[in-house]
């Protein structure tokens, strides 16, 4: 009679498994909350010391840079995560994909900012939108970091990242508010949060 019970292998190579996936949970649902409680601490505080129109044009300045940041490498990354087979040689593929695409959408943005700004009627706010682009290079090499560190389970480090980087950034920017920064509060906060995300995901991947 064939056993239906996992023999001693396949025991060795599941409940590991298993056990690292709700770890991952367990610290995705604590890297959220702790990013809710930030945002609900920091945002507040930081919108006090902003005019309705600073608030309003960091919205809309926002905006571009997530629809440029959703075509910088196609969906590549993403569907990367899902492959079954991710050798050297496709991760390396990924890795220059989305560093070239973070570049192409990088001087992309930063050749027609001019027109976004004069069409939103924001042409005094484009010194702001040209700091914010630089976080599309930032994300085109992060990105790839912290798939590889996803796809070999690392949890704890990906989860690291995100509470460091959340936490600093908050604090940067509350005190860049506090001492009338106006705008450039939201953007010293959002820069300095993809800027240690690179750096942390570049530390953490050995």
């Amino acid at each position: 009679m064939i056993s239906s019970l996992p023999n001693d292998d396949n025991l060795i190579s599941i409940y590991p498994s298993s056990s690292l996936a709700r770890s991952g949970i367990r610290g995705t649902l604590l890297s959220q909350s702790i990013r809710i409680i930030l945002s609900l601490v920091s945002l507040p505080i930081i919108a006090r010391q902003l005019t309705p129109l600073d608030y309003g044009a960091f919205s809309l300045l926002m905006l571009f840079v997530f629809v440029l940041d959703s075509v910088r490498d196609f969906g590549i990354t993403t569907a990367g995560m899902g492959t079954k087979r991710f050798d050297e040689k496709l991760r390396s593929n990924i890795f220059w994909i989305s560093l070239i695409g973070g570049i192409a959408v990088f001087v992309f943005g930063f050749l027609t900012s001019g027109l976004i700004l004069r069409f939103f009627k924001l042409e005094e706010y484009h010194l702001e939108l040209r700091c914010l682009l630089l976080v599309l290079l930032f994300n085109g090499v992060s990105n790839v970091y912290i798939l590889n560190l996803r796809r070999v389970l690392s949890f704890n480090r990906v989860i690291s990242i995100e509470i460091i980087g959340s936490s600093i950034s908050a604090i940067i920017g509350i005190i860049s508010a506090l001492n009338g920064l106006g705008i450039w509060a939201l953007v010293i906060q959002f820069v300095t949060l993809n800027a240690l995300t690179l750096v942390l995901s570049i530390v953490y991947s050995d």
